[in-house]
């Protein structure tokens, strides 16, 4: 079987010399891919002129060659056989940290879950350790979570404060027997 195992859309430096898609024979067997077609985007697509990939090999699929432009963000890309049946896909939502390759988690994985990592064109994709794995695994077309810094953090935990604050002032004001208590008269 045939699938998109990793993919680089933001690379560091010129997008035009820097992206490429890679593709990879799960099998034990040669395939030929011989037209079949690389979409991505709306119209970018390119046909795979005479092509075999071997038995567990890779092959890389460069910008140069391929004219396929992959969007830093909200991208979808799709590999389909020469009768036009989608052999595989892959998509993110959100926006594609520069340098890091959109890889597969795993080929025996049907669900088609992948991960931002080091890119790793040519080889096994290098995914660190089994934690890094369960706390990253990304499927398909859920947004990224962007960090919040210590600033988001001092304005959250002062927006909470405020908001119980407020509560705390409206339930004593509304409350007879406690606005005796912190504001009766003695």
């Amino acid at each position: 079987m045939i699938l998109i195992n990793e993919w680089l859309p933001n690379p560091k430096g010129s997008d035009t010399t820097g992206e490429w898609v890679e593709l990879f024979n799960n099998g034990n067997t040669a395939q030929d891919i011989s037209g079949w077609k690389l979409t991505a985007g709306a119209k970018g697509k390119y046909i795979f002129p005479k092509t075999v990939i071997q038995g567990d090999e890779y092959l890389i699929v460069h910008r140069k060659t391929s004219k396929l432009v992959l969007r830093n963000s909200d991208e979808a890309i799709f590999l389909f056989d020469a009768r036009g049946n989608m052999e595989d896909s892959s998509a993110y939502l959100g926006t594609a940290p520069e340098g890091k390759s959109f890889s597969r988690v795993s080929l025996e994985n049907s669900d088609r879950n992948f991960v931002f990592a080091e890119p790793t064109p040519g080889g096994e994709n290098k995914i660190s350790g089994i934690v890094n794995l369960i706390d990253n695994a990304y499927p398909p077309h859920v947004p990224l979570n962007s960090v919040i810094g210590l600033s988001g953090m001092v304005v959250l935990a002062c927006a909470a404060a405020l908001v119980v604050t407020s509560l705390v002032f409206y339930v004593v004001k509304t409350n007879a027997y406690l606005k005796d208590i912190f504001f009766g008269k003695y």
